[in-house]
């Protein structure tokens, strides 16, 4: 489906290699949830929704929360069951490395086993930066004085913190996150990349 004239369900077909019934019934079903309509029989047209998911972050982001996140809470029962119910130590492998690989972490999994996943979670972060800016809204970052650090731990590839940088230009901004998550992330004058582990000390000290 592309552009703003409808497409029939057989150039779909042809497009697609999938067959007729298969694909009407899942248009039909994302119709109903209203990515995509149907404006006539086998005639199918972009919603404001389906456009949305066209954006190569939002595909993304979609991507990891349907294949990683809903794989891995499938497992989260068993997690719980591993934990009796308490706080989780360190080597307690989580929900996601019970779906994947109960030897590796998330970020280690995508750095080593599979780095096609890893790329679209890194997509998919930056797809955060086309939803609503839930940090700014929560906090109020024009109160912090001039030359003020704000760290950000685990924050990827510093898709959030350029943002805000740009809105709060009196700021500084460190991003901490694994090696493997920023790597050839380029710093910018207000936005500096550091190689961190969360379950380790922060390096950081005297952060506004």
């Amino acid at each position: 489906v592309d552009g703003p004239s409808p497409t029939s369900l057989d150039t779909i077909v042809t497009a697609t290699g999938v067959s007729e019934d298969l694909l009407r019934r899942i248009l039909r079903g994302c119709a109903q949830r209203f990515i995509f309509e149907e404006v006539a029989p086998d005639q199918y047209a972009h919603t404001d929704a389906s456009k949305m998911l066209r954006v190569t972050g939002i595909h993304a982001l979609v991507g990891f929360s349907c294949d990683e996140v809903m794989r891995s809470a499938a497992y989260f029962s068993n997690f719980l069951q591993q934990t009796k119910g308490k706080p989780p130590s360190w080597n307690v492998p989580s929900p996601f490395s019970l779906a994947f690989d109960p030897t590796k972490g998330l970020f280690d999994y995508y750095s080593t086993v599979d780095e096609v996943r890893g790329r679209r979670f890194d997509l998919g972060m930056g797809g955060t930066e086309a939803t609503k800016p839930l940090v700014e809204v929560m906090f109020d970052f024009s109160c912090l004085p001039e030359g003020s650090t704000v760290v950000d731990v685990g924050g990827c590839r510093g898709h959030l913190s350029r943002r805000v940088s740009q809105k709060h230009p009196h700021l500084r901004f460190i991003v901490q996150d694994l090696p493997a998550v920023i790597h050839g992330v380029e710093d910018t004058d207000k936005v500096t990349m550091m190689e961190h582990d969360i379950r380790r000390r922060n390096p950081v000290r005297g952060a506004d």
